[in-house]
C-alpha cells in the first residue's frame, strides 16, 4: 500500500520545566523604529501559552510568572512588521529587560468586493483556507474567524492557495473555550498534490462559560482533542511511558521514488525507542532518530489510526512534546486533520497522567 505524506506544520516551539516556579518575568519597552516613539496597545506574548499582555501609553509591557525554558516570543501590532525572537529563561527566579523597536509597513489593500460582498472565487478560497487552517474535524465548524474578510487569497501560477493576513486573526473556539489572537506566518495549500503547509504563532485566552455545564463540556471536549493529539504521542514517545499501552507503533516502510517498501506487520519495541531516542542534557530535549521511514501509530485509546515520517532522518523534540524544527515530522491520517480548531496551549496536560 502506498501512503501520500500529508504536510502539516505548526510553529509552536517551548522547552519548559514541569518542575519549577513560575517565578520569571519580562518587561521591556516597545518603540517605532522611524519615530523612536512609544507604541501603545502592542500584543507581546509567549506563542502558543496564555501568556502575554499588551503595552501601555508609554510603550511599556510587564508579564510576569513565566515558567523557566525556551519561548517564541510575538510582539505584534496593526501596521508594523511583527517581531517573533527566541527567548530563554533559567530555572529559578529570573528578571529579564528587553526593549524592542517595529518597522512600520504598508498595509495592503482588502480583497476586491463586488455590490459589499466578496467574490464567489474568494468564497471558495476561504472555504478551502478553513480546511487546512481550522483543521478537518467537527471542531472547525464550531471554530469562528471573527475579522476573516481581511484575510487576503491567492492563487499562484500553479494554482496553489496562498493566505496572508495584514493583522493577527481573531478566533472563538466554541467547543474549546477559547478566544485566540493568531499570527498567520504562513499558508500554503496544493489540493492537486495533497500537501499543504501552515505555520502561526496563537495566543489563548479562556472564554467566561455561561454556566457549570458549559464549563464541563469546554474540559471534556479539551481532554478528547489531547487524547488524539500529536503533542501527546510526542510527549508519551521521548517519555517513554505508557507507549506500549497507549499506542501500537509499525514500522510502515522506506521511503524510494515516491513510494513507500517494507514490512508493514512489523512492531516496533521499547528496545527501539532506548536506541533511537537520545536525551540531550544541555538543551533538556530528545532527539528521534528513526530515519526517513514511515511509521504507523494506532490510538489505543481512541481507536485512531495516524502516520509520521521524519524528512530529515531525525528530528529534535522539546521535554514537553514539542518538535524544535516543526518541518521536522510530516503526519498523515487522524494527525493531519487536525488544526487550529483542535489546539490547546502548550500547558495542557502538563498535570495529566501520562
Amino acid at each position: 500500500m502506498i501512503y501520500k505524506v500529508i504536510f502539516i506544520f505548526i510553529v509552536i516551539t517551548s522547552l519548559l520545566s514541569a518542575q519549577t516556579n513560575n517565578t520569571n518575568s519580562l518587561t521591556g519597552k516597545v518603540i517605532d523604529s522611524t519615530s523612536l516613539l512609544p507604541i501603545s496597545n502592542v500584543s507581546v506574548y509567549l506563542s502558543g501559552t496564555t501568556i502575554g499582555t499588551v503595552t501601555d501609553n508609554n510603550g511599556a509591557y510587564r508579564i510576569e510568572k513565566i515558567p523557566a525554558g525556551k519561548f517564541e516570543l510575538v510582539i505584534s501590532m496593526i501596521g508594523y512588521s511583527p517581531k517573533i525572537q527566541q527567548i530563554n529563561f533559567l530555572m529559578g527566579s529570573e528578571k529579564i529587560n528587553k526593549d524592542y523597536s517595529l518597522e512600520p509597513k504598508a498595509i495592503e489593500m482588502a480583497p476586491i468586493l463586488i455590490n459589499d460582498e466578496h467574490t464567489s472565487e474568494w468564497k471558495s478560497n476561504l472555504k478551502t483556507f478553513k480546511k487546512y487552517f481550522l483543521g478537518q474535524t467537527d471542531l472547525s465548524d464550531e471554530c469562528t474567524i471573527e475579522n476573516q474578510n481581511e484575510i487576503i487569497l491567492t492563487r499562484d501560477s500553479i494554482d496553489a492557495l496562498r493566505a496572508r493576513c495584514n493583522s493577527p486573526l481573531l478566533i472563538i473556539n466554541h467547543a474549546l473555550g477559547y478566544n485566540i489572537e493568531c499570527l498567520l506566518m504562513q499558508f500554503y495549500c496544493n489540493e492537486k498534490k495533497n500537501e499543504w503547509s501552515v505555520s502561526y504563532a496563537p495566543k489563548f485566552t479562556d472564554l467566561k462559560p455561561v454556566n457549570e455545564i458549559e464549563l464541563k463540556q469546554w474540559q471534556q471536549n479539551r481532554e478528547d482533542q489531547y487524547l488524539n493529539s500529536l503533542h501527546r504521542f510526542l510527549r508519551a514517545l521521548i517519555k517513554n511511558k505508557d507507549v506500549d499501552y497507549d499506542y501500537v507503533i509499525k514500522f510502515s516502510g522506506v521511503r524510494a521514488d515516491s513510494r513507500f517498501y517494507g514490512d508493514p506487520s512489523k512492531t516496533l519495541d521499547s528496545l527501539f525507542f532506548k536506541e533511537n531516542i537520545l536525551y540531550q542534557e544541555l538543551s533538556k530535549s530528545y532527539i528521534l532518530n528513526f530515519g526517513m521511514s514511515l511509521y504507523e501509530v494506532q490510538n489505543l485509546l481512541t481507536r485512531e489510526q495516524s502516520f509520521f515520517q521524519l524528512p530529515y532522518g531525525s528530528a529534535e523534540i522539546d521535554q514537553t512534546g514539542f518538535p524544535i524544527d516543526p518541518f521536522s515530522i510530516h503526519v498523515s491520517g487522524k494527525f493531519s486533520e487536525m488544526g487550529l480548531a483542535n489546539s490547546l496551549p502548550m500547558f495542557y496536560g502538563e498535570e495529566q497522567k501520562e
